[in-house]
């Protein structure tokens, strides 16, 4: 249904209802570019060599997947405030609206990740037999 149907129809209501979708598609705009950034922030964080490090990895790995790469989210208690807001706004981006293509295309070195969680000795869980 296009948008002047939906007012035409619902009156007062169907105003609102398109209001509604305009701010949550402008709300999604802003979480996502937030994400990006985050992630962006967080991915060259995950390169260093200390106990910070590690815990992004574990994070991004665990975005990248989630069924080898196990997160615990009190893991987050060893960032300092920075990193640790930055992990929730990529959190907050995958939860609400999933891993998108911008995502994909930084996800899209496979080798990285493998390379990622070789340098923190991040070992990936076994596929279970109900994994597809």
């Amino acid at each position: 249904m296009q948008d002047d149907q939906l007012t035409r129809q619902g009156g007062r209501s169907g105003e609102a209802a398109l209001a509604m979708i305009l701010n949550w598609k402008g709300q999604q705009r802003e979480v996502v570019q937030a994400g990006i950034e985050a992630f962006d922030r967080l991915r060259a964080v995950a390169d260093g060599d200390s106990k910070q490090p590690r815990v992004v990895a574990s994070l991004l790995l665990h975005i990248f997947d989630n069924r080898r790469f196990p997160f615990s989210i009190g893991w987050l208690g060893v960032l300092d405030f920075e990193r640790a807001n930055d992990c929730i706004l990529v959190l907050t981006m995958v939860i609400q609206y999933g891993v998108n293509e911008e995502l994909r295309r930084r996800f899209a070195v496979v080798e990285y990740w493998d390379n990622l969680s070789q340098r923190h000795q991040i070992k990936a869980r076994r596929r279970c037999s109900w994994d597809l």
